[in-house]
C-alpha cells in the first residue's frame, strides 16, 4: 500500500489541484456580478428611435412603446432591466417567441420589420463568443 501511495501521490495532488481549479473557474463565470448601468437602444432601419435606461425603471411595472416598423407596428415592452418585443406584424414571430432579454451579449431582431434592440452596459465581465 505504500509503494502504491508513494507511486501515485503525485498523480493524486495533480487531479485535486485540477479539481480545485476548475470549480474556482466555474464559480468566477456563474458567480452573480454587480451589474453596471444596463441601456436599451432601439432601431428601425438603422435609425435610432428610442433609447431606454433600463435601470431606472420601475420593477413592478411593464412599459410599452408602440413602433411603426418597416411592414407594421411592433410593440416594445421595458422594465427594469429587461426588455422585449411584446408583438409585431411579421409573420414568423421569432422576435416575440424570444421573450425578455438582460444580458448585453443578446440583441433582438425582428427582420421583418426592420427593428432591433441591442443592450449596453450591464455585466462588465460577461464572456462574449
Amino acid at each position: 500500500m505504500k509503494a502504491f501511495l508513494k507511486k501515485h501521490l503525485f498523480d493524486g495532488i495533480l487531479a485535486l489541484l485540477l479539481l480545485c481549479s476548475t470549480i474556482a473557474v466555474m464559480l468566477y463565470f456563474l458567480w452573480p456580478k454587480d451589474s453596471g448601468k444596463l441601456t436599451a437602444k432601439v432601431y428601425v432601419q438603422s435609425e435610432m428611435v428610442l433609447q431606454l435606461k433600463l435601470d431606472e425603471l420601475s420593477e413592478n411595472e411593464v412599459e410599452s412603446y408602440p413602433l411603426n416598423g418597416k411592414e407594421g407596428e411592433v410593440v416594445v415592452e421595458a422594465k427594469y432591466r429587461a426588455i422585449r418585443i411584446a408583438s409585431s406584424s411579421c409573420p414568423s414571430q421569432y422576435c416575440v417567441n424570444q421573450g425578455w432579454v438582460s444580458k448585453s451579449s443578446i440583441s433582438i431582431v425582428c427582420a421583418h420589420n426592420a427593428v432591433s434592440i441591442i443592450l449596453e452596459g450591464g455585466d462588465s465581465n460577461e464572456v462574449v463568443l
